[in-house]
């Protein structure tokens, strides 16, 4: 079974996603996956949370994550 884990780096602003060793100590391969994770998280958000949720980690960090979807945005 392959084992895989996410880590945001404070030193680039990036978000990591790639497999780790057997301890899930260390990446044994990663790829920068920030604008992916951030897409996704902000659309589950959207959708199963209807806009709004709040996370409490196990370390007891706690997090409101509000999403508002712009309908005139256009890249």
């Amino acid at each position: 079974m392959t084992n895989y884990g996410i880590q945001d780096s404070p030193l680039t602003n990036t978000i990591y996603v790639g497999q780790v060793n057997e301890a899930r100590t260390e990446f044994t391969h990663k790829e920068d996956l920030t604008d992916a994770a951030i897409y996704e998280v902000a659309k589950h958000i959207h959708r199963a949370y209807d806009g709004s949720m709040s996370y409490i980690h196990p370390d007891g960090e706690a997090y409101i994550i509000t999403v508002v979807k712009d309908q005139y945005a256009k890249f």
